[in-house]
């Protein structure tokens, strides 16, 4: 074989090797692409078709894939947001913005969220980032509404949504944030009417049916009411909890016979069947009919026995009605089960162990859940708050921060890890927790209060009065908020803020002998000593 001809072989061998790289590379690549561009469609398709937690996965998905890819970011955000988490969806909007800073969709929404969490300067810079290079951005218009709006100038929040409406009248936001302001500046007539004129261009619209029901029951238009309700039912049949709005409605209009005959409905026909007799249970509760709530669940359990939430649900009566000995032996015997109950009937049981002063049998069951599953959210849960209640804040802290971590929107753990960081000396930690907490839960008034004081005890009196301020819209003419602003009024050396808050305490009070004691205060730092 002549030398020419293996170096000939072996120029071939290696271009064959080069090439059947290059396919396998560019295979690989159109692998991914075509899993990434599946997995958004898919996406896409359940979002439009309301179903969240399916969304949610496949914006996941491509997210895997693609960390960086800003359109799925955008619609995974958006999806949190429609699922109620709200912190990770303000996450990902930011995450969009990072990545594309003049991405105007992210802040508006980025925004609409801020206003939700009561952040009016945040949500303010969005509106006027966005305003700044369009000043006819319609979007930005109604956002800069929406906080005028949560400033009290109800006319210029009008003013800035009609002309925003006028630019394009086809935003379900902007629609309803007219609306709304239309009611609140005592013109209902108009509200309603530009909601009835919307649904034609907007018929399947549940945010829209959801307020034009609201207006009519303030009306007392029930009729017209109960059509809206029954027409969300329609055009999203699988949602069980606008099924649950239409009971209410009927529970309180006094058709109770109506309202049992929609779970009943669902009971019959739906593959939400646990959760409508669940739902019927509690609507029994709410009657006082604890006999027949009782029978319903004892008759469904008899019927379906490996459908064990109805026997947690069942446990969870007893305990409301402090059949403990009961309920300890139902938990007892689901221990007996396989894994996913037994490990949930350890949990129920620890608490209801704790609950009754057994700390160490709770803690034998926790710790026995937690050597096999050392991960488990409901276990650390519970082992959190007794160190809490030991006042261990270095353990409380690590238990409850891993539980945050897998609940990042859960208000009470926020606030138990708020309370452990107070504990362990760390008052800007124990801050950052609270305000995290109200930003999800802004109408948390003790939560707010406990703010304040912190504030208060670090000597940032601005805040401390800022918190207080927001407390009294949400709750006005409340003595103990109006008290806390007039001392920290006083301790600032605000004297004309404190004279009139001490001033409204005694109009609330004229008993009240601190309010003559605060007041004496005031007059006394003004030099009027008789």
């Amino acid at each position: 074989i002549s030398y020419s001809s293996v170096k000939s072989g072996i120029m071939k061998f290696q271009f064959f090797i080069v090439i059947s790289l290059l396919v396998s590379i560019l295979s690989a690549c159109d692998g991914a692409e075509g899993r990434k561009q599946k997995y958004m469609e898919q996406a896409a398709s359940s979002f439009a078709e309301a179903d969240y937690d399916k969304a949610r996965v496949g914006y996941q998905n491509v997210l895997k894939i693609d960390p960086k890819d800003v359109p799925a970011l955008l619609g995974f955000a958006e999806t949190l947001e429609k699922l109620q988490d709200w912190r990770g969806s303000v996450g990902r909007y930011r995450a969009v913005l990072e990545l594309d800073p003049e991405n105007v969709k992210a802040k508006i929404k980025l925004g609409q969220l801020y206003l939700l969490a009561n952040e009016i300067e945040l949500a303010s810079g969005m509106a006027e980032d966005v305003l700044a290079k369009d000043a006819a951005h319609s979007g930005g218009l109604t956002l800069k509404a929406g906080v005028l709006s949560k400033m009290g100038k109800l006319d210029e929040a009008l003013t800035f949504v009609e002309q925003s409406y006028k630019i394009d009248p086809s935003s379900i936001d902007t629609i309803v944030l007219l609306a709304s302001l239309k009611e609140l500046s005592k013109d209902r007539v108009a509200a309603v009417a530009l909601i009835e004129k919307e649904l034609v261009n907007h018929p399947e619209s549940i945010t829209l049916h959801t307020l034009l029901s609201k207006l009519y029951l303030a009306d007392e238009k029930l009729v017209l009411a109960e059509r809206e309700l029954v027409k969300l039912t329609e055009i999203a049949p699988d949602n069980i909890n606008l099924k649950k709005q239409l009971v209410m409605f009927y529970e309180k209009t006094e058709r109770p016979d109506k309202a049992e005959a929609v779970f009943q409905d669902i009971i019959a026909n739906d593959d939400d069947k646990t959760q409508a007799i669940m739902g019927l249970h509690e609507l029994y509760i709410a009657r006082g009919d604890k006999q027949k709530a009782e029978s319903l669940l004892k008759k469904a359990i008899a019927d379906e026995p490996e459908e064990f939430d109805l026997q947690f649900k069942l446990a969870s009566f007893y305990i409301f009605n402090n059949q403990l000995d009961v309920t300890e032996s139902m938990y007892r015997k689901l221990i007996q089960e396989k894994d996913v109950v037994a490990i949930k009937a350890k949990n129920r049981l620890a608490y209801l162990l704790e609950k009754q002063g057994k700390s160490d049998e709770s803690e034998a069951l926790i710790a026995e859940v937690l050597k096999d599953h050392p991960g488990n959210i409901e276990a650390l849960t519970l082992r959190g708050s007794m160190y809490l209640k030991k006042e261990d804040a270095v353990n409380a802290i690590a238990d409850l921060r891993t539980v945050l971590n897998a609940n990042p929107e859960n208000v009470d753990i926020i606030k138990m890890l708020g309370s452990a960081h107070i504990l362990n000396d760390e008052p800007e930690l124990a801050i950052d927790m609270f305000r995290g907490a109200l930003n999800l839960s802004p109408k948390d008034l003790p939560l707010r209060l406990k703010l304040a004081d912190i504030y208060k005890r670090q000597k940032q009196l601005d805040k401390a009065a800022e918190q207080l301020k927001l407390a009294d819209t949400v709750q006005p003419n409340n003595p103990q908020i109006v008290e806390g602003l007039a001392q920290v009024y006083m301790a600032n050396n605000d004297l004309d803020n404190a004279k009139a808050t001490v001033q409204r305490l005694m109009n609330l009070n004229t008993t009240n002998p601190r309010a003559f004691h605060y007041y004496g205060l005031v007059l006394q730092s003004e030099k009027k000593h008789e």
